[in-house]
């Protein structure tokens, strides 16, 4: 199995504080779609996508990739990373609509974190609709990734998780010290979790970072 850790875009409609891949709103560089089609067509394994960024769903192809890579016939998984911003979160909405009817496996991870929790309004009671409707979805799984930060916000962010029900559907860490977090020492150095998938972290210039995250984070601090 190939998993493809996909940065779509360095581009983003937040300025998280800790953002670990350097993205902004205004950034202007895009993964090219043939660019995306090379790496699924090297090999004729089997293989499953994640969509990151930036904001993955700020790419103008974004649908594309993830119809391409369902017409292979070989992608067993699409997992997607997202603030949750522009996420539709009624059930009759599309978008849902558009994960239910694929058929294959998905991973929706939105993230949470103090600064998203200070600028988007409502986040927990979105979030909470989001996991409500996809229950509702057989193929869909809803995955929150909290990212703490060792602030006093933490705690407040950890209430609303149980709050609105939605502990038993996170996966809870602290931000890592890469990114611009990069010379933050109460943070520890990220780590790759033994893992026995053959994975390659792409940057959104079509550059392969195999399984090196630092790298292509300070790669794409470069990057338009």
């Amino acid at each position: 199995m190939i998993r493809y850790y996909f940065a779509l875009t360095n581009n983003c409609n937040h300025s998280c504080e800790y953002c670990s891949c350097y993205s902004r709103p205004g950034k202007k560089s895009y993964l090219d779609f043939d660019v995306f089609k090379k790496y699924i067509n090297s090999s004729n394994n089997f293989f499953e996508v994640q969509l990151e960024g930036g904001e993955p769903l700020l790419h103008p192809n974004f649908y594309e990739f993830i119809d391409y890579s369902i017409n292979t016939k070989r992608c067993n998984k699409i997992i997607i990373t997202t603030n949750s911003k522009i996420i539709p979160f009624k059930e009759e909405n599309q978008w849902l609509n558009f994960i239910r009817e694929s058929k294959i496996k998905f991973i929706l991870k939105p993230s949470i974190n103090n600064h998203l929790f200070k600028t988007q309004e409502n986040l927990f009671e979105k979030l909470s609709n989001l996991l409500f409707y996809s229950k509702k979805i057989s193929n869909l799984e809803v995955l929150f990734n909290v990212r703490l930060d060792h602030s006093e916000n933490d705690d407040v962010l950890i209430k609303n998780i149980e709050k609105f029900g939605l502990k038993d559907h996170c996966n809870i860490f602290y931000f890592q010290r890469y990114g611009y977090a990069k010379n933050i020492d109460k943070f520890e150095l990220p780590f790759i979790i033994d893992n026995p998938v053959e994975f390659y972290l792409i940057s959104p210039d079509g550059k392969n970072f195999e399984k090196d995250l630092i790298q292509r984070s300070e790669h794409m601090s470069k990057l338009d």
